[in-house]
């Protein structure tokens, strides 16, 4: 995943996300992503009909193609449709690493996600 600058400088200064005009579920998404080491930022925990939009826009603002939606919160379907009604593409299935780890392995599980392409 590409590290972007304004988060981190946010993460550093420990500030106030909604100042920096930055999106809260996006921001936890990408230090989630950072920890686990996946390709592209994926999302695993709720996503919020209020968020879709302002994801979008900070995935344009940073250059972000494609995002994965590993969460598997009641209403995804519907989610992802906003993500479809605003102009992204349901690209579809693919594994990513979770934050969670497998107890038989000692390593973080593979889980699927769902690949959704920002235009």
């Amino acid at each position: 995943m590409k590290t972007i600058e304004k988060l981190e400088q946010a993460k550093q200064q420990n500030v106030s996300l909604k100042e920096w005009g930055i999106n809260r579920t996006f921001y936890w998404a990408y230090r989630a992503t950072a920890y686990t080491n996946n390709e592209t930022i994926d999302f695993d925990d709720v996503i919020w009909d209020k968020d879709v939009e302002e994801i979008i826009k900070h995935c344009k603002e940073f250059g972000i193609k494609t995002i994965t939606i590993s969460s598997n919160f009641s209403g995804a379907i519907d989610i992802l449709g906003m993500f479809a009604d605003n102009g992204c593409k349901v690209k579809g299935m693919k594994k990513v690493i979770s934050q969670c780890t497998d107890f038989k392995t000692g390593k973080n599980k593979i889980i699927n996600a769902v690949e959704v392409e920002i235009y």
